[in-house]
C-alpha cells in the first residue's frame, strides 16, 4: 500500500509539474518562472520530501542531474547532499535546447532576462556572458537570447533547488543545440575550454540530462548500462542514447582540463520506479558527480558506505571482467555490416538500404538502435571487426560457412567478448550445432544467411553463470516485403555476468516497432 501511495503522489505531483510553470512576459524583459510559481508552501513541503543523499565528503567539480519532473525527490535530494560541502560563487547549468529554438549552437541569456524562483531572484552572471560573447572561439557559436528560456525545463526545472540550497551564488544557463554536427561539438569543447579559463575556482558545472527515453524498462535498463560503462571510463558520449550527448561531452571535456577524472554515480532511477509497468514508456536518469584525485579517500569512504542505503551504485571491476552491450540480427540482406551507433534519419533522407529497412525498428528518435556497444546485422565473410570498449575488447569474425571447416579461430585477449558470424548462401543448409566446435572458441556463434528464407540462428556459450542457450533470430530484412518474424537478440556482459534480452517481432519486409512508442 505505501508503494502504491507513494507511486500517486508521484504521478501527482509531476502532473502538478507539468502544468504550473507560467512565465511572464513583462515591457523590460523576461521572467522566467518555475513549477508551482509562488506556492511558497508547496515548495517547502517538496523540499522536505526527501533527505540528502550520501555522497562523497568533497565538493564536486561538476553534477549530472536530470531534468524530468518525476524526479523532483532526487533532485532536491543531490542539491541538498552538494550544499553542505560548498556554496560556489558560480552556478553553470547546461542543458538540451528541447524545442530548437537556439540561434547557434550554444545560447545564453540575454540581460533581460530573469530568472525566478520560490525563495528570489538570481543574479545572472552578466560579466561572464559578455567574455562568452566577446571569445574568439565562440562568438560566432553563441547567440544571445530572450525569447526560449520561459520554454525549456532544462533550467527552469532546477531554479528552485539552486536558489534554496545555494542562495547567494551567480548563475550561467546554457542550452546546447541538440542532433549537432561535428563543427558544433567542436563548439561545445570550445565552450568547456573557455569555462576552464574563465570560471572562478569555486564554481560548480551543472549539466541538466535525462537519460534513455521512449524505451520499455528492459531496453531502458541496457542502455543505461553503456552509458554507465561509457562515462565510468571516460569515454566519448557522442553516441550513447541520452537526450544531451552535447552536454555532457562538453562537462566531459571541462571535468578532463580541471583533471576531475573520478566519476562517481551517487544513484540511477528511471520511470519504472515509480510506475512499476513492464510496458511503461520509460525515461532514465543517472546522478553523477565528478572529482578531483584528492577525493580518492573519501571516495572509498562513499563506496563503502553506500552500500547500507537504497541508492543504485555498482562499479564494475574494468580491468577484469568483460564489460560489452551488443545486439544481434537475422537473416536477410540488410547491407548494415556491424554498427557501432545509429543516427536518426530525421526526415526520412538516406537512401542507405540499411537506413531504409530498418527506420521503424529504430524506432522514436532512432533511440532502440542508438544505445549499444555494438549492432551485428551482417558483417561481410572475410572480415574482422575489433574494438576496445570498457576495458573490454569486442572482436567480431566474419566466415563463409563453405570455409568454416578449414577455418582456424585468431587468439583472443581478456577480457573480451568474442563472436563468430557464419553466413551461408541459399544453397547451403546447416544447423546451428553443425559448427559446435567453435563454441568453446567463442562466447556466442552466429548461424546466418542472406536468403530471407533461411533462419538465423544464436549459440551464446555457457561464461559468466550463463547456461548455454540456443536462440532462433529468424529473419531481418526480406526485400520483397514478405512475411518476417524473429528477434533481436541483446546481450549484456557486466562485471563477471552476462544477461540475454529477446525482442520478438513479425511483420512484413522490414522489422516493425518492437514494443515502441512511435510519434504518428
Amino acid at each position: 500500500m505505501r508503494k502504491i501511495l507513494s507511486v500517486l503522489v508521484t504521478l501527482i505531483l509531476a502532473a502538478f509539474f507539468i502544468t504550473s510553470c507560467v512565465s511572464v512576459k513583462q515591457s523590460d524583459g523576461v521572467t522566467v518562472a518555475y513549477q508551482y510559481k509562488d506556492d511558497t508552501s508547496m515548495w517547502n513541503h517538496l523540499f522536505s520530501l526527501s533527505s540528502a543523499y550520501l555522497v562523497p565528503q568533497e565538493k564536486p567539480v561538476s553534477v549530472i542531474v536530470p531534468h524530468h519532473d518525476i524526479t523532483v525527490k532526487q533532485q532536491n535530494s543531490i542539491y541538498k547532499a552538494v550544499s553542505k560541502l560548498m556554496q560556489p560563487e558560480v552556478i553553470v547549468v547546461i542543458g538540451p535546447d528541447h524545442y530548437e529554438k537556439g540561434l547557434s549552437s550554444i545560447a545564453v541569456p540575454a540581460s533581460d532576462v530573469l530568472f525566478t524562483a520560490p525563495n528570489g531572484t538570481f543574479e545572472t552572471d552578466l560579466a561572464l556572458i559578455e567574455k562568452l560573447k566577446n571569445d574568439s572561439r565562440l562568438s560566432s557559436a553563441v547567440s544571445i537570447q530572450s525569447e526560449m528560456w520561459e520554454f525549456d525545463h532544462a533550467i527552469y526545472s532546477h531554479t528552485p533547488f539552486l536558489k534554496k540550497y545555494f542562495p547567494h551564488s551567480k548563475i550561467l544557463p546554457v542550452l546546447l543545440k541538440p542532433l549537432a554536427s561535428d563543427d558544433e561539438f567542436e563548439d561545445f569543447k570550445n565552450l568547456a575550454d573557455f569555462l576552464y579559463e574563465n570560471l572562478p575556482e569555486s564554481s560548480l558545472v551543472i549539466a541538466s540530462v535525462d537519460f534513455s527515453h521512449y524505451q520499455i524498462p528492459r531496453m531502458t535498463a541496457l542502455h543505461d548500462y553503456v552509458t554507465k560503462n561509457t562515462i565510468q571510463n571516460r569515454e566519448s558520449v557522442r553516441h550513447v542514447e541520452i537526450d544531451s550527448p552535447e552536454t555532457i561531452s562538453c562537462i566531459m571535456r571541462y571535468n578532463a582540463l580541471k583533471g576531475a577524472d573520478r566519476p562517481v554515480l551517487i544513484d540511477m532511477t528511471s520511470t519504472y520506479d515509480f510506475i512499476p509497468d513492464e510496458k511503461v514508456e520509460c525515461t532514465s536518469h543517472q546522478y553523477w558527480a565528478f572529482y578531483k584525485p584528492n577525493a580518492d579517500e573519501k571516495i572509498q569512504d562513499f563506496m563503502h558506505d553506500v552500500g547500507n542505503t537504497k541508492q543504485k551504485v555498482h562499479v564494475a571491476r574494468y580491468d577484469s571482467t568483460r564489460n560489452q552491450t551488443i545486439l544481434i540480427g537475422g537473416s536477410g540482406p540488410l547491407e548494415a555490416g556491424i554498427q557501432t551507433y545509429w543516427v536518426w534519419d530525421r526526415y526520412k533522407t538516406s537512401e542507405e538500404p540499411s537506413q531504409i529497412a530498418l527506420y521503424d525498428l529504430a524506432g522514436k528518435e532512432a533511440r532502440f538502435l542508438s544505445g549499444f556497444d555494438a549492432i551485428v546485422f551482417d558483417p561481410k565473410p572475410g572480415t574482422t571487426f575489433k574494438r576496445n570498449l570498457h576495458g573490454t575488447t569486442l572482436e567480431v569474425d566474419s566466415i563463409n560457412a563453405s570455409e568454416a571447416e578449414a577455418f582456424i579461430p585468431p587468439k583472443k585477449t581478456e577480457p573480451e567478448v568474442s563472436v563468430l558470424v557464419i553466413t551461408a548462401d541459399g544453397s547451403q543448409k546447416y544447423e546451428i550445432a553443425d559448427f559446435a566446435r567453435f563454441y568453446a572458441e567463442y562466447n556466442v556463434v552466429v548461424l546466418r544467411s542472406d536468403d530471407p528464407l533461411v533462419k538465423a540462428y544464436a549459440h551464446v556459450a555457457a561464461q559468466d553463470n550463463f547456461a548455454a542457450c540456443d536462440f532462433q533470430l529468424g529473419t531481418a530484412f526480406a526485400p520483397d516485403n514478405s512475411h518476417i518474424e524473429g528477434m533481436v537478440l541483446a546481450l549484456n556482459w557486466y562485471d563477471g555476468t552476462l544477461y540475454a534480452e529477446t525482442f520478438p517481432y513479425e511483420g512484413k519486409g522490414t522489422i516493425p516497432p518492437i514494443e515502441q512508442f512511435l510519434e504518428e
